[in-house]
């Protein structure tokens, strides 16, 4: 990480749902204009922490048990929902994984881009309407000036990405948290949208955190990743890093799933089995039931984040060569 003072910083994060662990010491930092990753299968608990340092997440059932998330100089785990309001889309912005489900389909998507001009920059209609249009045509929209006053269902899945995009970004936030931005989009797409998030970063000099499930999309953006399993950061450090030495079991059959790392024609490695739900994930290492490699150690004690050398830092007992 970057020298300077993180823009976003998780301490010890625990989320509890009904009394069981959906996250648990989750820690985590990133400087500015920092791209880090996050990156797990479905259900490892990734959207669930970034939607609490959104404080998006219903409390209750959901309650954070533990834990510190720092913006600047503020714990937003302890800010009312109206001061929470007041950071969201000035200073956080977040693209959602899904844009059909989280644009509203009865604005249009300039009124939806303007809207946190209008809240927080204090801008007059027109003025923000101008914002959006130009918003737009930075996103790559072609003829902004005609899109500004279309559907979201009248745009394609990536115009769709590329608006929810343009209105995370309208206020020049410090922090943006991207969910899964390329789940539903083509490939071809997806490298455009993955190329225009980069850009966008590197220009305003935003921190961003990058929620995926795919490592190649890390390796294409990111400077440092955070693998999750079960609710819990298995293995975390440098990019180059995790790629050129993966320490933890979990890391490297992910890797392994990745089509050009494997031999054309070769059938693709799977991980088999699903990620243990909150109240069953035991008292050792959640990942010892589909592991290959699991010791008797891995079932009766959960291994901590330790350092491995000059690689990743992981949480295995038997972490691979």
């Amino acid at each position: 990480m970057t020298e300077a003072a993180p823009v976003l910083s998780i301490e010890g994060l625990s989320l509890h749902v009904a009394g069981l662990p959906l996250v648990a010491d989750v820690s985590l930092a990133i400087g500015p204009g920092e791209m880090v990753g996050l990156v797990g299968e479905s259900g490892c608990g990734k959207s669930v922490t970034a939607l609490s340092v959104m404080r998006l997440l219903p409390e209750p059932p959901i309650r954070i048990a533990g834990g510190h998330i720092r913006f600047g100089g503020l714990d937003l785990a302890s800010l009312s929902q109206s001061e929470m309001c007041r950071l969201r889309g000035r200073d956080i912005g977040m693209i959602f994984q899904e844009p059909m489900t989280s644009l509203n389909p009865v604005f249009t998507v300039g009124d939806q881009i303007a809207e946190p001009l209008l809240i927080h920059r204090g801008l007059g209609r027109a003025a923000a309407r101008r914002r959006a249009v130009e918003l737009l045509d930075l996103v790559g929209i072609p003829h902004p000036d005609r899109t500004v006053d279309r559907f979201p269902h009248q745009l394609s899945g990536g115009q769709r990405q590329r608006a929810m995009i343009a209105s995370a970004i309208a206020c020049e936030p410090k922090l943006l948290i991207a969910d899964e931005p390329t789940t539903a989009l083509d490939v071809t797409v997806q490298a455009q949208v993955l190329d225009l998030i980069n850009r966008l970063r590197r220009d305003m000099g935003m921190a961003c955190l990058l929620i995926t499930h795919d490592l190649g999309v890390v390796a294409e953006v990111c400077e440092r990743a955070h693998v999750m399993y079960a609710g819990r950061i298995v293995e975390h450090g440098a990019v180059k890093a995790l790629f050129a030495s993966p320490r933890h079991r979990y890391t490297r059959a992910l890797l392994d799933t990745i089509p050009a790392r494997n031999q054309p024609g070769r059938r693709l490695p799977s991980i088999p089995g699903m990620v243990p739900p909150p109240g069953a994930r035991g008292d050792g290492c959640s990942f010892a039931e589909r592991c290959p490699a699991a010791i008797a150690r891995c079932v009766s004690e959960r291994p901590q984040l330790t350092v491995t050398g000059h690689g990743p830092t992981a949480a295995c007992w038997n972490p691979a060569p």
